[in-house]
């Protein structure tokens, strides 16, 4: 290294930078609501929702965890890979979806 670095001189160009201008309609809102359309194999009825997906907050992930661990029985090390992601994403879903019918919930298990 030839050049050393002037710390002072970046902190200070960055400082006159200052922050960037963020455009409030490139966020992401914290909820959306989603349609969800599911034909029931037993019975052949055309089942509908609107479901709010939320962003979890830390407590709520959390709960995820809590619950892939339950989903697991074993030490998580021992699921296969797909099996993994199959219940991460059931926990996830049954924590993000605010107020999920009971038969959204059962076609996702």
């Amino acid at each position: 290294m030839d050049e050393a670095l002037d710390l002072r001189a970046i902190k200070a160009a960055a400082e006159k930078a200052g922050k960037p201008e963020i455009d409030k309609a490139d966020l992401v809102p914290r909820e959306i609501t989603i349609s969800i359309q599911y034909r029931n194999p037993d019975t052949g009825a055309l089942m509908h929702a609107n479901v709010i997906s939320r962003v979890m907050r830390g407590e709520q992930r959390a709960t995820v965890a809590r619950m892939e661990a339950t989903l697991a029985g074993v030490p998580w090390e021992r699921l296969p890979a797909l099996q993994q992601g199959r219940f991460h994403a059931l926990a996830v879903c049954s924590v993000q979806l605010i107020d999920a019918p009971d038969w959204l919930l059962q076609a996702l298990s």
